[in-house]
């Protein structure tokens, strides 16, 4: 109870479930463009500076939030709600959000890749290799970030030809905007 978790965008563009077991939490959730009140980060997301809890940032940003909850651009709105026990959450990759456990929870969460993200996925493995999470501390264990998009697309090539073709599309325009 009044734990959770502060902003943050989940790792390396991968979206996430999470499904309620126990217990009440309370998600808040801001567009990918919009940066939540008191959170500020670098052009390129290395970078991230956060509140230290979320009763700092309750305390401290809420009002902010109650007028971003107003903002007559409804693509820059917050979104939130309250998760129940059986019930499940989808976290889109690239959303800030940030969680609030109003009752003692248990739950349990995943990060993945799906069509849906794959393209964001490859570019981040393959031009931000330096903020790849997740892997380092298994060195002995994972593939390591220096390696992980050269052993993703040569298993996605044997497993998954046609969902790769589609994912190389999308990385292969993002570098093109680049």
């Amino acid at each position: 109870k009044r734990s959770g978790s502060i902003f943050h965008i989940d790792p390396n563009e991968t979206n996430a479930w999470n499904v309620l077991i126990q217990g009440y939490k309370k998600w808040i959730f801001y567009p990918p463009h919009v940066n939540p009140p008191g959170v500020s980060r670098s052009e390129d997301g290395a970078d991230v500076t956060v509140p230290l809890s979320t009763g700092e940032w309750l305390l401290t940003f809420w009002k902010y939030h109650l007028d971003a909850r107003k903002d007559p651009d409804l693509n820059r709105r917050p979104l939130e709600c309250i998760v129940g026990p059986g019930e499940a959450i989808f976290v889109p990759h690239g959303y800030w959000h940030m969680v609030v456990n109003l009752e003692d929870t248990i739950a349990l969460t995943h990060n993945y890749v799906s069509s849906s993200n794959l393209g964001d996925v490859l570019y981040f493995l393959k031009h931000k290799r330096d903020q790849v999470s997740g892997v380092r501390d298994r060195r002995n264990e994972a593939a390591q970030p220096e390696t992980l998009y050269e052993e993703f697309t040569r298993e996605l090539r044997k497993v998954y030809p046609e969902l790769l073709y589609v994912g190389m599309s999308v990385l292969q325009e993002k570098e093109k905007e680049m």
